[in-house]
């Protein structure tokens, strides 16, 4: 087959022959979109063939997803600002953020019931040891054989079913206080975080709100850390520091 020598010629001195597309590089992407950038002086038809082909572009999705994703944090934020403001937001921050599960444990109360029931088991002692003593000198039988005790006087066997009844109790609220005293007491950076955050972000009546201002009555249901040890030795560590090198050491912290 005879070759066309003008088309040989154009070949050899790098001439195209055919129509050839204008080469051109792919489009920049904007940093935060991703989305493709039209440079000045492209015209649209040149842009559109610099576009990323149908598999980049649903990468480049993928991506423009991720980027606009909300973190957890700004998740949680959002709904806690859904929550009326009080009570109903104050409980969605305490749910969704751990560092703030802190609630009295009512330590005087606890304390206070304790000895009430204290005192009342000592005076149910107390009316046994009569009934003993009575029975001693009036019916000594009466202490060596428990069923006699119980058919002959209806007085104690009542006391006896009171005395169960009062140490159940009792024994409650021991386990209910042994329960209060293992939990663990709120990190100073834990408290100090929940204490702003009630006074500037939450609205409540300030007799509802005192309830913070008592620390030494708190308890945290945040996981035990490793460390709880050492945070207490550490916050402990000014007290037991002069006065003089404790006001000195503030100072140098403030100045």
């Amino acid at each position: 087959m005879p070759t066309d020598n003008s088309d040989q010629d154009s070949m050899e001195k790098g001439v195209a022959t055919g129509q050839v597309n204008h080469f051109c590089t792919p489009a920049s992407l904007d940093p935060v979109t991703l989305q493709p950038i039209k440079p000045n002086g492209m015209t649209q038809e040149e842009f559109e063939r610099t576009l990323p082909d149908k598999k980049t572009e649903r990468y480049l999705e993928y991506i423009r997803g991720l980027k606009n994703r909300k973190s957890p944090d700004e998740f949680t934020s959002h709904i806690i600002d859904l929550r009326p403001d009080g009570y109903p937001r104050l409980a969605e921050v305490i749910a969704c953020k751990e560092d703030f599960m802190m609630y009295r444990r009512f330590g005087h109360l606890q304390a206070r019931l304790l000895l009430n029931k204290q005192d009342e088991l000592r005076a149910l002692e107390m009316r046994l040891a009569h009934l003993d003593e009575w029975f001693e000198n009036e019916y000594p039988d009466r202490n060596y054989s428990r069923e006699r005790a119980h058919t002959e006087s209806v007085d104690y066997k009542d006391l006896l079913a009171m005395i169960e009844k009062k140490i159940k109790e009792y024994a409650e609220l021991l386990t209910f206080a042994q329960t209060f005293a293992n939990f663990d007491r709120p990190m100073t950076s834990d408290y100090l975080q929940f204490k702003n955050y009630l006074e500037y972000k939450i609205q409540l009546c300030a007799r509802d709100q005192d309830y913070i201002a008592k620390r030494d009555d708190l308890i945290t249901l945040k996981p035990s850390r490793e460390n709880t040890w050492l945070d207490t030795k550490v916050e402990g560590i000014p007290q037991l520091m002069p006065c003089k090198v404790t006001r000195v050491g503030i100072r140098d912290e403030y100045t």
